[in-house]
C-alpha cells in the first residue's frame, strides 16, 4: 500500500512512529515484566521495509509489532506538555533525485535553526526500483 500519503487522509508510518509509539511507551505498553508471556517486554514499533507513495505505490509495506495489552494500569498526564527542545525529520522522496531531498532538508533545517539549536532531518531517497 502506500506508505506516504496525504497527512490529513492516510498519516505515514514515520508521523506513527514519531507521535504514537512515544505515547504507547508512557501508557506502560511494552517494557514490563510478564512471566506468563515474554514477548510482553518488547516495545512497540512500527518499521517501514519497503516505501510506496501514490499514484503508484501498491508495493509499500510496513511491520507493525506489539504486544497485546489486556488493561492500560498507568495513567497518563498531558495538562504540562513542556517545552519543544529538538526537531527531527524525515524528508522522503520517491522517483526523483537524492539530490531534490537533500535541498529540502537543508532549506527545512535552515528555517527551523532560526529557532532552535538542535534540529536533525534525514533524507530517504528512493529510486523507482527501490519500492517506490
Amino acid at each position: 500500500g502506500i506508505t506516504d500519503g496525504l497527512s490529513e487522509v492516510d498519516p505515514s508510518p514515520d508521523y506513527l512512529a514519531t507521535s504514537i509509539l512515544p505515547i504507547l511507551l508512557r501508557f506502560g505498553i511494552g517494557g514490563s515484566a510478564n512471566d506468563d508471556d515474554p514477548l510482553s517486554d518488547l516495545p512497540p514499533s512500527i518499521r517501514v521495509t519497503r516505501r510506496g507513495a501514490a499514484p503508484l505505490g501498491k508495493d509499500g509495506e510496513v511491520v507493525f509489532t506489539c504486544p497485546i495489552v489486556k488493561e492500560i494500569t498507568t495513567p497518563l498526564d498531558l495538562t504540562d506538555p513542556g517545552k519543544v527542545k529538538r526537531i527531527r525529520g524525515t524528508v522522503v522522496s520517491c522517483r526523483i533525485p537524492p539530490s531534490s531531498a537533500a535541498r529540502v532538508a537543508h532549506s527545512a533545517k535552515g528555517m527551523l535553526l532560526r529557532l532552535l539549536p538542535d534540529i536533525w532531518i534525514h533524507t530517504d531517497a528512493n529510486s523507482a526500483s527501490g519500492g517506490c
